[in-house]
Order: structure tokens, then sequence, then C-alpha cells
């Protein structure tokens, strides 16, 4: 099964889709002159699974935080949900997004119109994540909000279907009423 990496600029986060059976052989990776023994390839493959499994099942520790404890935000963020974020990243993100059981829907990046304009570029946004199976994607215009007053859009990366994601947002909007 081949498989297509694309990216979205400025994001540069890869978007993989299985393209079905294909009959052409897989390239080989390109020889690297300095190789990690095999030892530290397992540790390295064992900490991103686990990292991996970490955020997707449990709201994330260490340097990221809950974002209605940095600005002035409810802490379900209504249509986004319950955002996490590490604030040395701040305002861009990203911004890991949960429903109320832990699991994690999302990934928001928020980009100022200023930012866009002067064509700024964002090549390492998201390099700390592990490799995540986007659904879709949305671009969500915002005059401002605590946290990021300058008017930006948010580039909503969902892990779950729209449908999926409409019955959360409903449902967390209405326990927090």
């Amino acid at each position: 099964m081949s498989k297509i990496y694309l990216y979205i600029s400025p994001l540069f986060l890869p978007f993989i889709f299985a393209c079905g059976n294909s009959s052409e052989p897989k390239a080989s990776p390109a020889p690297s002159t300095s190789q990690p023994s095999s030892t530290s390839q397992n540790k390295s493959a064992q900490s991103n699974s686990a990292n991996k499994a970490d955020i997707l099942k449990s709201f994330p520790t260490g340097a990221y935080k809950k974002v209605s404890d940095l600005v002035a935000l409810p802490e379900f963020v209504p249509g986004l949900g319950i955002l996490y974020a590490d604030p040395s990243t701040l305002p861009n993100g990203p911004y890991l997004g949960y429903d109320s059981n832990q699991n994690l829907i999302s990934v928001t990046y928020m980009i100022s119109i200023t930012d866009m304009e002067s064509h700024k570029n964002f090549e390492t946004l998201g390099k700390n994540l592990p490799e995540l199976k986007i659904n879709h994607t949305e671009l969500m215009f915002n005059p401002g909000h605590p946290g990021f007053e300058e008017p930006h859009y948010h580039f909503v990366l969902w892990l779950i279907n729209p449908t999926e994601k409409d019955k959360i947002m409903k449902q967390g909007s209405s326990e927090k009423k």
C-alpha cells in the first residue's frame, strides 16, 4: 500500500492518506552516515509510542497546561473542546483539544492576520507531536479573544469525523450551562 504525505503550508503537519494497493516497490530509506544504536532506536520508538498513547487518551502533562488556567477562557471552549497548550508555544500553538472523556479530538494552530499578511513561515509547528491521523481540517476566523486579542485564524485539525465533532461540541456546551 502506498502513502502520500501532503503538507499544508504553513503548518507542515503531514496528512497521511492510504491510496490502496500499489504494485510499485517501496523506496528504501537513504543511508545515514551516523546510525544510532538499536538500543537508542528502541528507546526512541518506545518513547514516541508512549507519548502518542499518553496524549491520545489522557490530558497531557509536563509543559502542557490547561488553557483555561492560563487565560480567561472557559474550561470547555465552544467549538474546540478542553484545550491544553505549552505556554512556550503561544500564541500559535499547538493547542490540544480534548473531549470530556480525555480523548484527543483536535490540534489547533492560531495564526494572526498580521503574520499571514507579512507571509511569515511557521516551519516547526507541531514538531514534537506524534504522527496523528487527521480526519478533516477547519479554518475559522476569530476577531480576538483572551490570550490572543489580535484578529487571527484557527487552523483546526480534527482527529474525529464532523458528526462526532458536532455531538461532542453539543454535549460539552450543554454540560457547562
